[in-house]
């Protein structure tokens, strides 16, 4: 969206039920963002009244819930009452009568101000770092890292986002909602980085944060951070062209540490299916496009199989509750170093894993792409679909890249299918500001019938962009068409 006005002049993209540009920029200044893996909510339990189980104990004293009924339409066309109960904590979410006990969720989402974005109405008026930062000191949810550039030569990134201070407490478990575990406002400790000595700043929502910030605990592995650093830390300057190239960046880094387990591991000749597999994956560089045969096996033997079996081999019950690969850098880490997994003999029981997951991936591709292992492509298993709310599905399309390449392309493990990534990519020229780049999938219109539905698909998929024109003049040589809208009265 590009917003105009007598006070503004901002491009970039938004939340669509929400006014104002979460990323974008204003002639001045260049703001984008990945999220920020910060807890934000705490589980709570509490001792009902038996007698009167909406009486929960809190400061050593019975409070009443606040109770409000909602009347839900059926798919069958009828309705049905429902009663919804809250702590003063948050929404009751589940209850226990058998031990009297109730659960409920705390979250900053229900502080007043926390509305998605909503901050972005100021932030895109910033024009200087201390501006940028001290909109985001205020900045309610989602969490976000917030990098920044402006026409000044300032650039930096922001961890901005409301998090609870908890003292002692860490946010992993549920906790007593009796008034023993209560919340000390919220954190102002967030970091940020100003001018870097690297030249440069970025995140792919890795854990960025100082030793025991203990913001959250679910980030994503640094593969992707990774490799944006090792491009990014070569020879320079850095062109507008190789920045789009790297959003679209297909080299996933888990295989320069999944390969080396392959080197000396005494798998049976190539007759086998490991043996065949082992040499097909054999000096890959990891480049994940949808033509790529390693690609396909790779990501079908660590995903489906690898995963799972050293999950079986550690523990049954813990292979009950994780069925694929859940973080790629605690995996290969274990996998390096078996003896603290697994008993016995601890590499020859990761060799045994290794060398049969690879049969079975094999066997897995094989039986998805055909017997001949020259006619695999990734392409033919990774898929794109875009799921629409009115009109048809668009896809599926196939999809090069893998949940850890730069060009994130995170899948569901049973179909292949695409769930995670950028649907919104730009590269700001700062200063230069017509030649920066956008794209923005599957279209920008969200009408069936009309051509910009879907005619972002293809550059999308292909890595390249659209003009992301900021002048009037640049706008007006572009212009399609017009909407006029006239108040009336």
């Amino acid at each position: 969206m590009h917003l105009t006005s007598p006070d503004i002049d901002v491009v970039g993209a938004g939340e669509p039920f929400l006014p104002g540009v979460a990323m974008g920029h204003n002639g001045t200044a260049a703001f984008g963002l990945t999220f920020l893996a910060a807890d934000q909510q705490d589980l709570l339990f509490y001792d009902v009244d038996p007698d009167a189980p909406t009486r929960y104990r809190h400061d050593g004293e019975w409070k009443q819930m606040d109770t409000v009924t909602e009347e839900l339409e059926l798919p069958d066309g009828s309705t049905e009452e429902v009663e919804l109960r809250f702590t003063h904590h948050g929404p009751v979410v589940s209850e226990d009568t058998d031990s009297d006990t109730a659960y409920a969720v705390r979250t900053t989402w229900t502080e007043p101000g926390t509305t998605a974005y909503f901050n972005s109405l100021e932030l895109m008026q910033t024009e200087d770092f201390d501006a940028f930062r001290s909109v985001l000191d205020g900045w309610g949810g989602p969490p976000m890292n917030y990098t920044y550039a402006d026409v000044h030569g300032d650039i930096g990134w922001v961890a901005a986002g409301r998090v609870p201070e908890r003292g002692d407490d860490d946010g992993l478990l549920p906790v007593p909602g009796d008034g023993s575990h209560e919340w000390d406002g919220f954190r102002d400790d967030l970091p940020y980085v100003h001018n870097p000595d690297e030249g440069f700043f970025s995140t792919a929502n890795e854990y960025n944060q100082p030793e025991d910030n203990n913001l959250g605990y679910e980030w994503d592995p640094g593969f992707r951070q990774d490799r944006i650093a090792e491009v990014l830390g070569g020879e320079g300057p850095h062109t507008l062209e190789e920045a789009g190239d790297l959003q679209n960046d297909d080299v996933d880094l888990t295989v320069r540490e999944a390969l080396p387990l392959l080197e000396d591991l005494a798998v049976p000749d190539a007759e086998t299916q490991a043996g065949a597999a082992a040499e097909i994956l054999a000096g890959w560089d990891g480049d994940h496009t949808v033509d790529s045969a390693p690609a396909a096996l790779y990501q079908t033997w660590f995903a489906r199989h690898l995963g799972p079996a050293f999950y079986e081999a550690v523990s049954p019950e813990l292979a009950a509750f994780a069925d694929h690969t859940e973080d790629a850098g605690a995996l290969l880490d274990a996998l390096h170093h078996p003896e603290e997994w697994l008993d016995g003999d601890a590499e020859a029981e990761r060799d045994r894993i290794l060398v049969e997951s690879l049969a079975a991936a094999y066997a897995d591709v094989s039986g998805s792409l055909g017997a001949d292992p020259t006619q695999w492509r990734w392409g033919d298993l990774h898929h794109t679909v875009f799921e629409q709310p009115v009109g048809d599905d668009l896809g599926p399309f196939e999809r090069q890249g893998s949940n850890h390449t730069v060009n994130r392309s995170g899948m569901d493990q049973d179909e292949y299918r695409h769930n995670a990534g950028a649907s919104f990519r730009m590269v700001m020229d700062v200063g230069e500001w017509d030649s920066s780049l956008a794209v923005n999938a599957p279209g920008q219109s969200g009408d069936p019938d009309s051509p910009h539905y879907d005619d972002h698909v293809d550059p999308w998929r292909e890595g390249d962009y659209v003009p992301l024109h900021y002048s009037e003049d640049a706008v007006e040589v572009d212009t399609q068409h017009t909407i006029e809208l006239i108040p009336q009265g």
